[in-house]
């Protein structure tokens, strides 16, 4: 019994080309970034990086006005209106310093409890953007950077979703992205 093949030698010249990409998938989206452009997979920037690169606005909007940057995030991804946002900022401001200034149990509570309704608030605003663009993270990392670092947290996912205009310092919202839900 003999065997008889012919053979051909590997040619290393030779290319296969094969695609990853199915004819479902945009290629926008292949690429790393959803149709509004914004980036998938990753954080734009590091967690203390982003408050430095556009320092007009979203440094000073994150440390001096967090309660604007917040409602423009929300705003821009459709999670949250606008003036609903900024609503419940300017009363928690305005019952902590009236906790401040009467010293009342009572509106100290009160005022505690907003604080931790607003913190819960910080880190499902993160959890849900690291949902929408498939960022890696967990929920005790969004806990600790919004109740340790929350400036630095609200300046991240506003360079993230783009809800500035770099050198524009705008108390108003930019428009919701395509493809999110608008609630202004």
């Amino acid at each position: 019994m003999s065997y008889n093949a012919s053979h051909t030698p590997y040619n290393q010249s030779s290319e296969v080309r094969v695609s990853m990409m199915d004819s479902a998938t945009p290629p926008a989206i292949a690429q790393g970034v959803d149709k509004n452009g914004l980036l998938l997979g990753r954080w734009r920037r590091g967690i203390c990086s982003s408050s430095f690169e556009h320092p007009v606005p979203n440094t000073l909007m994150s440390f001096f006005c967090p309660g604007v940057s917040f409602a423009q995030i929300s705003a821009r991804l459709g999670l949250l209106s606008y003036s609903y946002v900024m609503l419940y900022f300017i009363l928690l401001y305005a019952l902590c310093i009236t906790a401040a200034v009467t010293k009342n149990h009572v509106v100290i509570a009160i005022c505690v409890f907003l604080s931790l309704v607003l913190l819960y608030s910080h880190m499902r605003l993160r959890w849900r953007i690291r949902q929408l663009f498939s960022i890696p993270g967990s929920i005790l990392e969004d806990f600790i950077y919004a109740t340790f670092l929350g400036c630095f947290s609200i300046s991240q996912m506003a360079m993230h979703v783009e809800s500035y205009v770099p050198g524009d310092c705008t108390f108003s919202a930019r428009a919701t992205l395509p493809g999110y839900r608008s609630l202004n």
